[in-house]
């Protein structure tokens, strides 16, 4: 794969863990045809978007970090536990 494959695959597989993170944290999904995203109050993420957006540039690093601070979903995580028990170690 080129490296804007290999970008564009990772920023995928973030997109679902994303996805699945917010699934447990409470979040719903709301999937109709030609709308897709997760849904908590009025807060609505696609987070196939939004990592398209950030592997893009579209969405800064700073940008990002802000709106995970405003989404309250900065501690997520985005690994299982592993059998330590803190994800990602």
């Amino acid at each position: 794969m080129t490296p804007q494959q290999r970008a564009q695959r990772a920023g995928q597989l973030l997109a679902m863990a994303l996805g699945l993170a917010l699934l447990e944290k409470g979040w719903k999904l709301e999937a109709q045809p030609g709308s897709f995203f997760l849904a908590k109050g009025a807060d609505r993420i696609n987070t196939f978007t939004l990592m398209d957006e950030l592997v893009e540039g579209k969405v800064s690093p700073e940008d990002w970090v802000k709106m995970c601070d405003e989404l309250g979903i900065t501690d997520l995580a985005l690994a299982l536990p592993t059998e330590s028990g803190q994800a990602g170690s």
